[in-house]
C-alpha cells in the first residue's frame, strides 16, 4: 500500500501508528488501488470501528498525536482490505 500511495514503508508504518496523517490525495490513492470510492472507505472504516466497540475494544475517532485519526484508521482499514484480496 506505501508503494501505490507513493510513500516510503516508514512513511507508511508512521500513518499507521498515528504520527502523521493521511491526506486526501494519498486516500484517493489508496481507494483506487482498491476499486472503492473513498466514501465507501470511510463507511467501511465507521463500520469497523462499531463492530470493534461492541467487542469491547476502544475505538477513538483521533490519534491523540494527530487531528487526522479518522484517515489514519482508513489506512489501516484499506491495508486489511487490500490483503484479504490477496
Amino acid at each position: 500500500m506505501a508503494k501505490a500511495i507513493g510513500v516510503s514503508q516508514s512513511a507508511y508504518s508512521r500513518l499507521e501508528k498515528g504520527q502523521t496523517a493521511m491526506s486526501v490525495v494519498q486516500l484517493r490513492a489508496i481507494s483506487a488501488q482498491l476499486g472503492l470510492a473513498p466514501e465507501a472507505i470511510v463507511h467501511n472504516a465507521e463500520l469497523y470501528a462499531a463492530q470493534l466497540q461492541q467487542q469491547g475494544v476502544s475505538v477513538t475517532k483521533e490519534s491523540p498525536d494527530s487531528a487526522a485519526g479518522v484517515l489514519i484508521a482508513v489506512g489501516i482499514l484499506a491495508a486489511l482490505l487490500l490483503a484479504a484480496k490477496s
